[in-house]
């Protein structure tokens, strides 16, 4: 549906924490910054063929309107934006799995370096 490319938006970081944030820089959501909290695939099940791909994210700067936010529209392109950021990042070898490993914390972390 969308045509995505690295032109279309930009890693920046304005929590502060491990998080990265992406600011979508062209189209009609220009402007707006989202936080993708958890990303998740499945496998395929029931006989299906492909994977699915959840997110949950946090909108951090916009000037879109509720409808706008609420949009399918707008929710199918952050899925895409965060399948087109995946896909790259495996591409290019430079991508982690799980979370910084603190004092607080068991998981471990995986890098695709």
């Amino acid at each position: 549906m969308y045509n995505i490319s690295k032109a279309d938006y930009e890693i920046v970081s304005i929590l502060e924490d491990d998080h990265d944030s992406v600011k979508i820089v062209t189209g009609s959501y220009a402007g707006t910054i989202v936080t993708y909290d958890s990303v998740m695939l499945t496998e395929p099940t029931n006989g299906n063929e492909s994977a699915t791909l959840s997110f949950h994210y946090i909108v951090n700067d916009t000037d879109l309107d509720d409808e706008e936010l609420e949009s399918n529209e707008f929710k199918t392109y952050l899925g895409e934006l965060i399948e087109y950021i995946l896909w790259s990042s495996i591409e290019e070898k430079n991508f982690k799995v799980g979370r910084i490993n603190d004092s607080n914390n068991d998981s471990q972390e995986s890098a695709g370096k």
